[in-house]
């Protein structure tokens, strides 16, 4: 029982927590509004094609 609990129970239990739309749709937005600003800030920041997947690897990393 202990594991139909860790491999079944839990993880559906996480999932259903995790899906509020709320949160979702916040992911979703900010996701599209990161990526709008980066395709206007990234080619006025470098000119070199090669360089800007550097530069936004740069940026997003934490």
């Amino acid at each position: 029982m202990n594991n139909v609990v860790f491999r079944v129970f839990l993880p559906t239990l996480l999932f259903s927590t995790i899906t509020s739309f709320n949160l979702l749709w916040y992911a979703v937005l900010s996701l599209i509004v990161m990526v709008s600003f980066y395709l206007l800030l990234i080619p006025r920041l470098e000119a070199d094609n090669r360089k800007r997947g550097v530069l936004v690897q740069g940026i997003c990393q934490r």
